[in-house]
């Protein structure tokens, strides 16, 4: 599993390993369009284009790219050895002349699609997003917040050490108020998911309730994966950590925030939720406590090998009021896959399964997006006893 950072850290890398970490999938999406139409997902097509009218569409900016009917096409100036495409879709850019790069893309629906474009290494042309006629709409963000937010180091006799936690509480509340809590996987990547929720909070599309973002474990060792360890049951290596990080989360944090804050302590008031690796931890969460975190927001879900949880995890018979929020994106295959994949275990469970796609990427474009709606379905819901 990759990270964000690691990502944003691909220009520091030689050819070969840039090469290697963007010819393997879940990083390289993207193959070659063939005769037979695409069921979903996108493909490559011959670019093209010549350098003059590269040059022509760049006009002095360093990337550009427009939509040509089903064809998604994106042109970058860089000096450099080779230019990869992220985050939507990832992989090879095609060399046309000197330092022009393009890459053109079919990619099916694309009205419903949301694809933020970033050529690597970065460019001084800021990234920009495209959104279809019918895509997922982006949502206002608060400029800033009316609300308290609280990032903090917090020690644990689990973990062996401080992990960093942001806790978030909407504007005039205060800890008797007992209001509705989120637990989110990744927070060190979720510091801007209040400036999206708070709006929606002030303008009464969502009740108040507070965020507590879950920073991931680091390793700084070559063998270690600790994130993946704490988050994937089953990781090489990795169970004890599993276990640990659990019960940080369950004896430790979860006490400290319902005492410190007024998180309310009814299991129906608590939500967790995660992305990638996240999705997983998240979903390992709602079937092993299902007292503790009947609802479930999993997104772009996949477990090593393209295998679901489901096929790790065993459901129980006190899973049954367990509720489940699902989402990937077709243009991100086995994250799809993955997801469709849990989903229909927990439906064979006759589980309680929301699930909803969209034509887009393992990105954090769509991840906040889908998180607002997976929020408004939570809180709209009427509750399981």
């Amino acid at each position: 599993m990759f990270g964000i950072l690691a990502l944003a850290g691909m220009v520091s890398l030689s050819r070969a390993e840039k090469d290697a970490y963007f010819e393997k999938p879940p990083q390289n999406t993207l193959h070659d369009c063939h005769s037979e139409p695409e069921p979903y997902g996108e493909c490559r097509l011959p670019n093209g284009l010549t350098a003059k009218e590269i040059e022509t569409r760049l006009a002095g900016k360093d990337t550009a790219w427009w939509r040509d009917g089903d064809q998604f096409v994106v042109i970058a100036k860089r000096n450099t050895d080779q230019a990869y495409l992220c985050c939507a879709a990832r992989g090879r850019m095609d060399h046309v002349e000197g330092d022009d790069w393009a890459l053109r893309l079919r990619i099916i629906d694309l009205d419903h699609a949301t694809i933020d474009i970033s050529v690597r290494p970065r460019g001084s042309t800021p990234d920009e997003i495209y959104r279809g006629p019918n895509a997922p709409a982006a949502f206002v963000r608060a400029p800033s917040l009316h609300g308290h937010f609280y990032p903090q180091a917090f020690e644990s006799q689990n973990l062996d050490g401080a992990r960093g936690i942001s806790v978030y509480v909407p504007p005039g509340e205060t800890p008797s108020h007992l209001l509705p809590v989120v637990y989110m996987a990744d927070g060190n990547f979720r510091l801007t998911t209040p400036s999206v929720i708070e709006p929606l909070i002030e303008s009464g599309k969502l009740p108040p309730m507070i965020l507590v973002g879950i920073w991931s474990g680091n390793s700084h060792k070559a063998d270690e994966d600790r994130r993946s360890e704490e988050y994937l049951l089953g990781w090489p290596n990795g169970y004890g950590y599993f276990l640990r990080h659990e019960n940080f989360l369950l004896h430790e944090l979860i006490p400290f925030v319902e005492k410190t804050y007024g998180a309310s302590s009814d299991p129906k008031d608590r939500i967790i939720t995660g992305f990638s690796s996240g999705a997983a931890w998240a979903v390992a969460m709602g079937i092993r406590h299902p007292n503790v975190f009947p609802t479930v927001i999993a997104q772009s879900m996949v477990w090593p090998g393209g295998y679901s949880p489901a096929s790790t995890w065993q459901f129980q018979d006190n899973d049954k009021g367990l509720r489940f929020y699902l989402s990937a994106g077709t243009l991100e295959p086995e994250f799809y896959r993955g997801t469709l994949r849990f989903a229909e275990e927990a439906r064979k469970e006759s589980l309680d399964v929301q699930l909803e796609t969209t034509v887009s990427g393992h990105t954090p474009t769509i991840w906040e997006p889908m998180l607002v709606h997976a929020l408004q379905w939570a809180f709209a819901v009427p509750k399981k006893n």
